[in-house]
């Protein structure tokens, strides 16, 4: 009979391995990582407000692209 707290086990490695690969793929694209960052700012910043993740998508954007274009074609 399997161990069923090895099978949970085996489960949060394969999340935490996925959650690696997802950050990766976004560092590649040139995306922020929202969850690094929530933690960052839980552990050295912990004064600071936390943004909802649409709000820190939309930082990340209008702080990257500004107001418009960055490429003249």
């Amino acid at each position: 009979m399997p161990d069923k707290t090895g099978g949970q086990a085996d489960g949060r490695r394969g999340l935490a391995s996925l959650h690696n690969l997802i950050g990766a793929l976004r560092r590649i694209a040139g995306m922020p990582d929202y969850l690094a960052y929530t933690e960052h700012l839980r552990l050295c910043h912990p004064q600071l407000p936390i943004p909802s993740e649409r709000q820190f998508f939309d930082d990340f954007v209008r702080t990257r692209y500004g107001d418009g274009p960055t490429r003249c074609c």
